[in-house]
């Protein structure tokens, strides 16, 4: 039952780290000029201008709001 668990929570990771890569992938493609950073578990968005960015375009503010 042990190694069960740990290989369900190894493929969890895995398909984790996959979606996180894809989302990735989609944001750089989508916000030009912004640096986007995928770690195992989470998304960094960086970049000069990013703030005035993100009042003015509602995709930013979408994004934001659907990763929390």
């Amino acid at each position: 039952m042990n190694k069960l668990e740990k290989r369900g929570e190894q493929m969890a990771r895995a398909r984790q780290e996959l979606a996180i890569g894809l989302i990735a992938q989609l944001l750089k493609e989508r916000l030009r000029g912004v640096r986007v950073e995928a770690g195992q578990s989470e998304i960094r968005i960086s970049g000069a201008g990013l703030f005035k960015r993100w009042l003015t375009e509602t995709g930013l503010r979408f994004v934001a709001g659907s990763i929390r």
